[in-house]
């Protein structure tokens, strides 16, 4: 039985079904089907049975054990009769044949719960568990079993079950025994009932033809007359009942008048004209029912009678059974309805009693109230009427009251008063003729107040915006403003935000002119006021500083002084509004508002300068129009814009401030700035003063904005870019001049290289990161590298530069590059927000560096820019150094930026690497580049060497030189791991080629004479070559080693 069971799935349509299959295995976890038992049997036998000592273990069942197999084990044949019998065939055996999958009962065991009976197995098996030990089966047969055999071991109680008492178990039984009871007595009742309606109900359909119980059952019909007296055909339907009829005839005894009656049947006589019912004393024909035209048989009298007494009986006991089975519920409505009518009858003595009194009610209450009411509504008539003509007393002097309010400067009393005359007039006094021209005279005078109070805001305001005062935020015409603005409130005339938008910023631009000149005359330049942004680039940068913060402190105080005016706006309108100040809601919308806005015009030509056309265009800082909106129609727009009021006119400072330090960076851009350029220095002072002023808001609870920290921005950004552009043009340019021959190294570069490659954090040790101990200016950057340069402090100084015990000989332009490099780093640490920026800015002097290198080293270049006759060795050998000091760098920009940037920006880093990757090519390319050259001139020598003469031959001595030149080139430039690394090339270059040279002149080693030349010629190459500095250690093999 090598067979096994496929379990995967077949691309073969599936073989037809056995009956009872198809069918899954219970205890596998894959759920292939079986289509019949010989299949279902190849999987029992491969997967649960076992061989042991030639017979087979059924282990078909739960924990691998078959309850119905001997657990000795059996033949081969005999485990195919135990499959069949109670694996494979038993299962099919209780599956119906209409194809219902049923379940088996181990399935029905699977499906359950496992209980004590789940385990269940027969004795042997019981007795053969492999997991109990021998005594515990020897122990199995030591009991006593018997009928009377008990267990001695108690079972302890259960912590987790409570102790239940007798009573309380009484209890529940007694509780339990009524609600049986009771449902023990519904379920009777229910029984009868049901046993009831089941008898009525076979009753109506068998005791009685349908016809008689009908509603159109009619004797005078011809269908009802024949169904009830006249006797079917043979074989047709008996509409009272055939077996009935049958069972009677059959029932009646025979008798004279049968034999009669047959007789008369058969004579020929016929009587006619006679009833068939009449009495049989009526003649002898009589008894006849035979009708005497041949037509129909008539149905026996007797058998009709008999009939029709057996259906009145049984209508008789089903009457009698309904009127016994309701007589209950007759006599209760029987009993009820007299109770009814005894109801009815107190009921209507009551509704008399009541009527009676409510008509006693009506008569002394109702009347009484509805007199009352009458004289309650004349009086009313007459005090409105009063009221009237005291109104009508009181407008006569309303124009006279209203003028000795405004002489008073008490405008909310006097349109308090206007108000109310014309209310009067409008709904109290409506047509009447002598005060029709009232109400005009009273709006045109609402009117003229709503002027005269705007004249006197923009008095007030400009009084107040104005003046000065000691402590700051205070008010000093408080109340007179409040009454004002009250009052054009109540006139819904909310212009006056737009009044107070405009002072806001004029009082602004006023304040920065006043402050500015102030500054500027304890400064001493009284000279220059007539034109002010001269006179503020003029200024030393200290001093610029000063006036800057003194400009913010006096907008700061002023910011004050509109919070203080907000907040008493703010809580009178909400006074008033709680109050009940009648809205003008629905007055904005019977009008479609449009958005309008007061645009600032500003002027500052004093402090800006005209750009050219050619500049850059730069964003002119101005508060936003949308942040006080003046195109107001309600009270509740009212109040917004008011709370605004404050925001408003930090704006304007905002954008004051920022105008202020366009002014000063347009005399830094065009050099009118008398100070000199800007530094780091003089941009991280700057934005310290910015943002204590705006600290000091942020304390207060303002919004920092944006418009400053976008000046501050733009301030830093123009500087960088301008302090890149000038680096990277420094560098082009040195590049462009660049004679490509080694530059001496100072100290201060020696220096500077050495902490730059620390990390630049500090220069010296307590000083600053920003290079102080370098050159100041770009010029003397310059001279560091420009050929033939004379500079005093640059004379006898070292060409070699060492970081970390490696030295580098370069060219300027290099250390010029590094130099850079190292202030774009200080600058990063200097303005971290500006890190990212100045990266880029890193990455591109780089690529600067490294492209412009190739295209005058590689390409050629140089010896149209500077006269160079030829790119030499030692030129190559430079600018791979200088390429290779840079790169050298470029590690410690990436670790250094990366302290520096933010996470948001450190996916930048990732160019350092592209770019160094660049540098490592690009130096490769030089190493390829003067491997070739070598390569020229060897493969010249050795293509006219040949054996004859003493050695050395002059084409191996030739060869010796040209090595010796381009050693001579490399030497003190390059590092000796260099220099080996490219001997070692040429080495190689060299065995190929003589070994080549040694095959096509045919030489063998069996040539004594030939082959000692040969090998003298390379001995003298190779003592040339070690002779080299650098070349010591290289190992270059024997003759014998070339040509194996």
């Amino acid at each position: 039985m090598s067979m096994s069971h496929k379990t995967g799935p077949s691309v073969f349509p599936n073989p037809p079904k056995a009956p009872g299959y198809q069918r899954k295995c219970n205890y596998c976890s894959s759920k292939t089907e079986y289509y019949d038992a010989s299949e279902f049997g190849r999987h029992l036998r491969v997967a649960h049975s076992t061989k042991e000592g030639g017979s087979f273990v059924c282990k078909y069942g739960e924990t691998g054990v078959c309850p119905h197999f001997p657990p000795e084990g059996v033949s081969d044949y005999d485990y195919e009769a135990h499959l069949r019998k109670f694996h494979t065939v038993a299962d099919i055996a209780l599956r119906p044949e209409s194809g219902e999958k049923t379940t088996s009962s181990s399935e029905m065991d699977r499906a359950g719960s496992f209980t004590i009976f789940s385990s269940a197995a027969n004795l042997a098996s019981a007795l053969c568990d492999p997991g109990k030990s021998r005594a515990e089966s020897a122990v199995f047969f030591s009991r006593h079993w018997g009928e009377n055999y008990t267990h001695n071991q108690l079972v302890p109680p259960s912590d987790h079950l409570r102790a239940i008492a007798v009573p309380t178990l009484l209890t529940q039984l007694e509780r339990n025994l009524k609600t049986y009871k009771k449902i023990a007595h519904t379920k009777r009742t229910l029984k009868k009932q049901r046993a009831q309606a089941i008898e009525d109900e076979r009753a109506d359909v068998d005791d009685l033809p349908k016809f008689l119980v009908s509603d159109s059952f009619d004797l005078s019909s011809c269908s009802s007359f024949d169904a009830l007296f006249i006797r079917p055909l043979e074989g047709a339907k008996d509409p009272l009942g055939s077996a009935s009829k049958q069972s009677v005839r059959s029932s009646r005894p025979s008798n004279l008048f049968d034999e009669e009656e047959k007789e008369e049947r058969k004579g020929k006589k016929r009587s006619t004209g006679r009833n068939p019912f009449e009495d049989e004393s009526a003649g002898t024909s009589s008894s006849s029912s035979k009708n005497p035209f041949d037509g129909p048989e008539w149905r026996e009298r007797r058998e009709l009678q008999t009939r029709l007494e057996t259906m009145h009986d049984a209508v008789d006991a089903r009457l009698a059974s309904r009127l016994r089975a309701k007589s209950d519920a007759f006599w209760r409505i029987v009993n009820s309805y007299g109770s009814l009518q005894t109801d009815i009858a107190e009921a209507r003595e009551r509704i008399g009693v009541i009527r009676g009194s409510l008509k006693v009610a009506a008569q002394s209450i109702c009347v009484r109230t509805e007199r009352m009411k009458r004289l309650y509504e004349k009086r009313e008539e007459k005090r409105k009427m009063l009221a009237k003509l005291h109104d009508m007393s009181c407008l006569r002097d309303a124009q006279t009251a209203v003028q000795s309010l405004l002489a008073q400067g008490l405008y909310t009393q006097a349109l308090d008063c206007i108000e109310t005359g014309r209310e009067v007039v409008d709904s109290e006094l409506a047509g009447v003729v002598a005060f029709r021209h009232l109400s005009p005279q009273l709006s045109e005078l609402q009117s003229v107040i709503g002027r005269m109070m705007k004249e006197e805001l923009a008095t007030l305001i400009q009084r107040e915006f104005g003046s000065r005062t000691d402590e700051p935020g205070m008010i000093l015409h408080e109340g007179e403003l409040l009454c004002v603005m009250l009052g054009l409130t109540q006139l819904r005339s909310f212009s006056f935000i737009a009044m107070l938008k405009n002072e806001i910023g004029e009082t602004t631009k006023t304040i920065v002119r006043q402050t500015c000149k102030t500054v500027i005359v304890e400064k001493g330049d009284v000279i220059l006021l007539e034109n002010m942004g001269e006179a503020v680039r003029s200024l030393a940068y200290s001093d610029w500083l000063e006036l800057l913060t003194a400009v913010q402190n006096a907008l700061h105080g002023f910011a004050l002084r509109i919070e203080t005016l907000q907040t008493s706006v703010v809580e009178v309108i909400d006074r008033v509004w709680k109050e009940g100040f009648p809205d003008a809601e629905e007055e904005s919308n019977r009008h479609s508002p449009t958005p309008a806005s007061v645009d600032e015009e500003e002027d500052d030509s004093d402090l800006d300068e005209p750009q050219p056309s050619s500049g850059p265009v730069s964003t002119r800082p101005s508060p936003s129009s949308a942040v006080l909106p003046v195109d107001i129609r309600t009270l509740s727009q009212l109040r917004k814009s008011l709370c605004r009021l404050r925001e408003y006119a930090t704006e304007c400072a905002h954008a004051r401030i920022a105008r202020l330090m366009h002014a000063r960076d347009l005399g830094d851009e065009s050099g009118k700035n008398q100070t000199g350029a800007p530094t780091v220095e003089k941009i991280e002072r700057l934005r310290r003063v910015v943002d204590d002023y705006l600290r000091r808001g942020a304390e207060l609870g303002w919004s920092r904005g944006r418009m400053l920290d976008s000046a501050v921005e733009k301030t830093m950004i123009e500087y960088v870019e301008r302090f890149h552009r000038k680096r990277k043009q420094v560098v082009c340019d040195v590049l462009d001049k660049e004679m490509w021959r080694p530059a001496d190294v100072p100290p201060p570069i020696q220096e500077m290289c050495s902490v730059f490659d620390r990390g630049g954090e500090k220069m010296v040790e307590g000083g600053d990161a920003s290079a102080s101990s370098l050159p100041s200016s770009l010029d003397e950057m310059d001279s560091l590298s420009l050929p033939g340069s004379t500079t005093a402090s640059l004379v006898g100084e070292s060409t070699t530069l060492t970081i970390k015990d490696e030295r580098f000989v370069v060219v300027g332009s290099g250390l010029l590059t590094v130099s850079g490099l190292f202030d774009h780093l200080c600058h990063a640490r200097l303005l971290p927000s500006m890190a990212a920026t100045l990266l880029m800015r890193t990455i591109e002097l780089l690529k600067a560096f490294n492209s412009r290198t190739c295209q005058l080293i590689l390409g050629a270049g140089a010896l149209q820019l500077v006269g160079l006759k030829t790119i030499s060795v030692k030129n190559l050998a430079l600018a791979s150094r200088s390429i290779q000091l840079v790169a050298h760098f470029i590690p410690v920009l990436k670790r250094e930026f990366g302290r520096i940037l933010g996470e948001s920006d450190a996916p930048q880093l990732r160019y350092f690497q592209k770019v160094r990757t660049d540098y490592n090519d690009h130096v490769n390319e030089i190493v390829t580049k003067l491997i070739s050259v070598i390569e020229h001139h060897t493969t010249n020598c050795l293509a006219t060497w040949s054996v004859g003469g003493a050695p050395p031959s002059s084409a191996m001595q030739t060869l010796c030189k040209q090595l010796g030149k381009f050693h001579a080139g490399v030497h003190g430039i390059m590092p000796d791991e260099q220099i080996k690394g490219l001997f070692s090339c040429v080495h190689a270059n060299v065995c190929r080629l003589l070994r080549d040279r040694f095959f096509a002149l045919k030489i063998s080693p069996q040539d004594v004479l030939a082959y000692g030349i040969v090998c003298e010629d390379f001995g003298f190459y190779t003592r040339s070559v070690k002779a080299m500095g650098g070349c010591e250690s290289l190992e270059l093999g024997t003759m014998a080693e070339v040509l194996a």
